[in-house]
């Protein structure tokens, strides 16, 4: 059985799909998008590689959703729509959460170069803050 990224991600944004119509095509574009930055062909990827791919391509349609929801929010003032939107973006902050949980999971099995991107920083080393009267 093979695992469908575009799917997976559809799945989990099933909740909020009615509210923005663009969201499928979206979706399939960022999955082709997130594979070919990782120099990986579709059909040739294993199922870590999708599940990862997909949690890739959910955290990068998060914040979109959540400026499209936060700026029909503006425009419905109270009333059924108005809190359709306000439980729409709770679930996408919470969503977000739990897909940062999973993708570093995922990328130990999947891409463990991209765990070097994860990595803390040493204590007092790099940029701290950048002051240009000091």
């Amino acid at each position: 059985m093979s695992i469908d990224s575009t799917q997976l991600v559809m799945d989990q944004l099933d909740p909020v799909i009615a509210l923005d119509p663009t969201l499928s095509l979206a979706v399939s574009r960022q999955v082709e998008a997130v594979t070919a930055l990782h120099s990986w062909v579709g059909a040739a990827l294993s199922d870590q590689q999708r599940v990862y791919v997909s949690l890739l391509t959910l955290k990068a349609m998060i914040p979109r959703l959540i400026l499209t929801f936060a700026k029909r929010i503006k425009k419905a003032k109270g009333g059924v729509a108005d809190a359709e939107f306000q439980a729409a973006e709770k679930f996408l902050v919470q969503l977000e959460k739990e897909v940062n949980d999973q993708l570093e999971r995922a990328a130990k099995e999947a891409a463990p170069d991209d765990m070097t991107l994860q990595l803390p920083a040493y204590p007092l080393v790099g940029v701290k803050a950048f002051r240009p009267d000091a």
